[in-house]
C-alpha cells in the first residue's frame, strides 16, 4: 500500500489528476476502509473542479478516520470543497 500511496502523491505533486485517481481507486480496492485513498479522491476532485463529489469523498474517509491528523486533513478538504462549491455559485 505505501508504494500505492507514493505513487498517488508523486502523480498529484506533477498535476497528473488522472494517474493520481487510477492509483487511488486502486488503494480504494485493496484497501476499501482506508481514509487515505477517500482523501486522494476527494483532493483530486477538488483539482478537476468536482467540489461535490469531493465534499462526498472526503466524508465518506472521515467515517473510517480513526487519528486526529486524519479527521483534520479530511475536514480541510471538506473546507476546500466548501470554498469551491460558494465560488461556482458566483
Amino acid at each position: 500500500m505505501v508504494v500505492i500511496y507514493l505513487l498517488i502523491n508523486n502523480a498529484f505533486k506533477q498535476a497528473k489528476w488522472d494517474e493520481g485517481e487510477e492509483n487511488a481507486l486502486n488503494a480504494q480496492r485493496l484497501a476499501p476502509q482506508s481514509p487515505e485513498a477517500f482523501m486522494y479522491l476527494a483532493m483530486i476532485a477538488n483539482h478537476k473542479n468536482q467540489a461535490k463529489n469531493a465534499e462526498s469523498l472526503a466524508r465518506r474517509g472521515l467515517s473510517y478516520a480513526q487519528t486526529g491528523a486524519m479527521k483534520r486533513q479530511l475536514w480541510m478538504v471538506i473546507l476546500k470543497s466548501g470554498q469551491l462549491q460558494k465560488k461556482a455559485e458566483l
